[in-house]
């Protein structure tokens, strides 16, 4: 059972993206993360809700906390078990393990590995959300699921996915 806090959803927005990203677009993100995570700042919202999965959960965590040294924002990491990267690399381990020692809040879902206590743990973030920033872009997939969640309940969407596919990130770094 996870821990209920008492966050302003309206002033709260969650991250879901895919695992598996290549060098190329990561680089894009890391460029245009920081910029987009600001503006939701200067909106009002303060508390960004990550499920720290490999990939673009991880790199969004990281652009919080590197915000959170300049702007009064809480990162909240929401574990879905205990083990969540007990297979994952070393590195990715070392990632992880600094995430969650560096969130403002840690909120953990469930007990052990499941599919349905990732869905648990995305429908927790969006459900004390407002926002959910997505980086998807198959229609098959555990943040097809989250994004799906998110527009069903009403949340606004924002794809950074089909940001950097439209050439915003390139009208950024040129």
């Amino acid at each position: 059972m996870a821990l209920e806090l008492n966050f302003e959803t309206e002033r709260s927005c969650c991250f879901t993206g895919h695992r598996i990203i290549n060098a190329e677009t990561q680089i894009k993100l890391r460029a245009v993360l920081p910029e987009i995570i600001t503006d939701l700042i200067s909106q009002g919202y303060n508390y960004f809700f990550c499920g720290c999965a490999l990939g673009f959960d991880l790199i969004c965590a990281d652009v919080v906390l590197e915000l959170s040294k300049e702007y009064p924002v809480k990162l909240v990491a929401v574990i879905p078990c205990d083990n969540q990267s007990a297979l994952w690399s070393d590195y990715s381990r070392l990632v992880y393990g600094r995430i969650i020692k560096n969130a403002h809040y840690a909120i953990k879902t469930g007990d052990r590995a499941s599919p349905e206590n990732m869905r648990i743990r995305n429908r927790y973030m969006v459900d004390h959300s407002e926002l959910c920033v997505a980086f998807y872009e198959r229609k098959k997939s555990g943040t097809a699921y989250t994004v799906n969640y998110a527009l069903r309940n009403k949340k606004r969407v924002i794809n950074v996915y089909e940001m950097i596919e439209n050439g915003y990130v390139q009208e950024k770094l040129f």
